[in-house]
């Protein structure tokens, strides 16, 4: 089931596994379990949303220099 819920929160998931899935969130167990997938996934997208590669790489050399520096 965990394929199918990926599938769905990334929007590739068919027709079929729509209503798989749909049938499947019939148990509020389930129901509650989809929730903290849903919750996680945009957890996850908010932290690579906001990650900045040109902040690090400044990071990065800011470090590189100060231990050339010690040397």
């Amino acid at each position: 089931m965990e394929r199918i819920i990926i599938k769905y929160i990334t929007n590739e998931a068919s027709l079929v596994e729509i209503e798989v899935l749909t049938s499947w969130l019939g148990s509020q167990e389930n129901k509650e379990l989809f929730r903290e997938y849903v919750r996680v996934n945009h957890i996850v997208d908010s932290a690579l949303s906001t990650y900045d590669s040109t902040d690090v790489k400044v990071e990065i050399s800011k470090r590189i220099q100060n231990e050339e520096h010690k040397l």
